[in-house]
């Protein structure tokens, strides 16, 4: 999985979790800190560390002493890139199976956006991105246990599919999936959703995974947020970008990114290629201890 770092508190320390994860997953860890140029407008707070050749030094021994700190060594390996910082992520996402990116994205009533970075990570990113807020690190919970992925009658949740059932097989997840109408849609699209999940169901369930059912009437973004706190969900699967205006996740998305205390595993709409899923290990893994 590649994790990219920015020099911040909210970034590092999430490692520990990260960590746990990897063990779980059997996975190599990917720690990269990209240097914007001098004059790169990132939308951040400039770091204190320059796309110099010290500067690269120093945040080359920043992430080697993250590795030991967050006892991620003999899994991982860290990379220090300078230039634009979305453009780097993007490139380096199709190198592996999992981004894992801190950041919060909000919409401001005058339709500007703070944290867009992670909002473009997400758009760009050819690998699924599991989007954690800034405050996570303070209280990161269990390795995920329970995962719902959101379904939707456009389709943005089928880039996603394989992603989930992967991550269900790996870390032996129970799979929820779930579908909000929105109120005063009628019966026909209430039909319809009920059949989009049973159809869903029963693939997951043909490929080895464990599954329910859930279909509520409501705002869908604020109806997933609800339903994953009530019942201890541990992360949001949801599809993003799909026929929305550039630069935009969709609204259920947003809603879910702005007020989900979960990690959020989201992918813009569009095949990844050639694979499906994140690669898996032959040998069974066994679920790693809640935290």
């Amino acid at each position: 999985m590649l994790v990219p770092q920015d020099g911040s508190a909210a970034s590092e320390g999430v490692l520990p979790w990260v960590a746990r994860l990897a063990t779980a997953l059997r996975g190599e860890v990917t720690l990269l800190r990209v240097l914007p140029l001098a004059a790169e407008p990132t939308g951040t707070e400039p770091g204190e560390t320059s796309a110099t050749d010290s500067g690269v030094q120093q945040a080359r021994s920043r992430l080697e002493a993250l590795v030991s700190d967050a006892h991620l060594a003999g899994t991982t390996r860290t990379a220090v890139e300078r230039g634009p910082v979305g453009d780097v992520i993007a490139a380096c996402s199709a190198e592996h199976d999992l981004v894992v990116a801190v950041g919060d994205v909000r919409w401001t009533a005058e339709g500007s956006v703070s944290g867009r970075l992670l909002a473009e990570v997400i758009l760009r990113s050819t690998a699924p991105v599991l989007a954690l807020s800034s405050a996570f690190g303070e209280r990161p919970g269990r390795v995920p246990r329970q995962i719902l992925l959101a379904v939707d009658a456009d389709g943005s949740h089928v880039a996603l599919m394989p992603h989930v059932a992967s991550l269900a097989r790996l870390l032996q997840l129970e799979v929820t999936l779930f579908s909000s109408v929105p109120l005063g849609r009628g019966r026909q699209e209430l039909t319809a959703a009920a059949a989009r999940l049973q159809a869903l169901r029963s693939d997951l369930r043909h490929a080895g995974v464990a599954v329910r059912t859930v279909s509520r009437e409501g705002n869908p973004g604020a109806a997933i947020v609800e339903y994953a706190s009530e019942k201890s969900i541990d992360v949001i699967a949801i599809g993003a970008g799909r026929s929305q205006p550039a630069g935009r996740l969709g609204a259920a998305a947003e809603y879910v990114l702005m007020h989900s205390e979960k990690p959020v595993l989201a992918l813009a709409a569009r095949p990844r290629e050639p694979g499906e899923g994140l690669r898996e290990t032959e040998a069974p893994v066994a679920r790693a201890s809640a935290a």
